[in-house]
């Protein structure tokens, strides 16, 4: 990003993961009552799953920068990182906030 790059929106927040699994079709039951759609499996088994997908970097603050740029504005997001955290916790100190590690075009 350019100097001259005016952002319309800088999102701020934390870096978070997701991870999304594929549960096995046959042992899994699903049902709709008055209080919506449940996933229901007998108390107490082991959960078996086909495969789980990881994703990093993602969040509020991701979220909304892409949303932000699929609207048209130039958005981007600084994000604070588990490791700057860590720094931060084992040196008693605040550690140096680098500029903003991405935008969303």
């Amino acid at each position: 990003m350019s100097k001259q790059e005016q952002i319309d929106v800088l999102c701020v927040g934390d870096v978070v993961t997701d991870v999304f699994i594929k549960l096995i079709d046959a042992l899994e039951h699903t049902y709709k009552n008055e209080d919506g759609k449940w996933l229901a499996i007998p108390f107490g088994m082991k959960i078996p799953f086909d495969h789980a997908e990881t994703l990093h970097a993602v969040g509020n603050a991701a979220n909304a920068a892409v949303s932000f740029s699929r609207l048209g504005l130039n958005a981007a997001f600084k994000l604070r990182s588990a490791a700057t955290k860590k720094a931060e916790k084992s040196s008693g100190r605040s550690v140096k906030r680098g500029s903003i590690l991405a935008s969303c075009t």
